[in-house]
């Protein structure tokens, strides 16, 4: 990975050691209680200019406030007796929240599991804004909570693929920076389609969506976030509640002038191409493919020139 970008892995059994972690990665927070005067802590996390994924497992009771800074923050915590507050908002153990400005206090007993994700606010916003085409955009979270189970459920899938992608993509030499924005924009994908934000409002000024119903940009939303992984549009159908003729119809309907299945494959083939260089070979041409869902290289390269009318960049396959 580049300079800025580091793998980070601790066990300690000092409270101390456990409140400086946090404090590396999250100022503001404070350890205000520890019921044990040993706890054991095992943490991994792994950070790149603007975003840290952090997953750690703490033997102790804790009671901890955090109020976020220039950060945005997404949230799960699990334990057998634990709370989370929220501005107010009460989470249970295993639900998923997001902040960037509301705080924050969390209580457990025993030992807790906690996964999250940390964006730097101006650089998640900035992206944000890249892909909504709005330069005066700006990005809040509207309501901790998720919007639906089928959100919150996605959170944790989201999760775990894209832990399992930034250390794969720690172990490579020079990885493209394209992989990594796309990784990024994955992250940010999985908060602005589990919560309440300001980004709705925006994707409603895009022409495409402009007069869609909520069911169609909540499944487009979803593609959006989703486009890497094997799902079909039963999946996406499961997602915002509705049956796969039913989101047909919705897409019919909408004027949007594209059906599920084809702004699916819209968004990886989008996707790909930004993952395409003119050193594209063919051994990476098929690892691109497999990433966003084609069977083979060969398939993206026709859907490639089908749509631009050329083949992908640095090919020079016939079609």
């Amino acid at each position: 990975m580049r300079a800025d970008e580091e793998m980070l892995r601790v066990q300690s059994q000092d409270p101390a050691e456990i409140e400086r972690l946090w404090k590396r990665f999250m100022p503001t927070a404070e350890l205000r209680h520890i019921d044990d005067p040993q706890p054991r802590i095992d943490w991994t996390s792994i950070s790149s200019e603007g975003i840290s994924l952090i997953k750690y497992r703490l033997e102790a009771g804790v009671e901890a406030d955090y109020r976020p800074v220039d950060q945005l923050l997404t949230c799960r915590i699990d334990a057998l007796r634990g709370r989370t507050q929220v501005d107010g908002s009460e989470l249970g153990s295993g639900e998923p929240w997001a902040t960037d400005r509301y705080p924050v206090r969390a209580r457990w007993e025993g030992t807790a599991t906690v996964r999250a994700v940390v964006f730097d606010r101006p650089k998640v916003e900035q992206l944000a804004r890249e892909i909504c085409g709005d330069d005066t955009f700006e990005l809040a979270v509207r309501n901790p909570k998720p919007v639906s189970i089928g959100a919150e459920r996605q959170w944790s899938r989201a999760f775990t693929y894209l832990a399992s992608s930034f250390v794969a993509l720690s172990k490579e030499r020079g990885p493209s920076p394209l992989r990594l924005e796309a990784l990024e924009r994955h992250a940010l994908w999985m908060v602005l389609y589990g919560f309440s934000t300001t980004f709705d409002g925006a994707l409603e000024r895009t022409d495409a969506r402009r007069h869609a119903p909520r069911s169609v940009r909540q499944a487009m939303s979803f593609m959006d976030a989703n486009a890497r992984e094997t799902i079909t549009v039963d999946d996406v159908s499961k997602a915002v509640n509705m049956s796969p003729r039913g989101l047909q119809h919705a897409f019919q309907r909408s004027g949007v002038g594209i059906t599920p299945v084809e702004y699916l494959r819209s968004v990886r083939l989008e996707g790909a191409k930004r993952e395409l260089s003119a050193e594209t070979t063919s051994d990476e041409l098929d690892r691109v493919a497999a990433r966003w869902g084609y069977p083979a290289g060969r398939r993206l390269m026709a859907h490639y020139f089908e749509v631009y009318g050329e083949a992908p960049p640095g090919t020079s396959f016939s079609i």
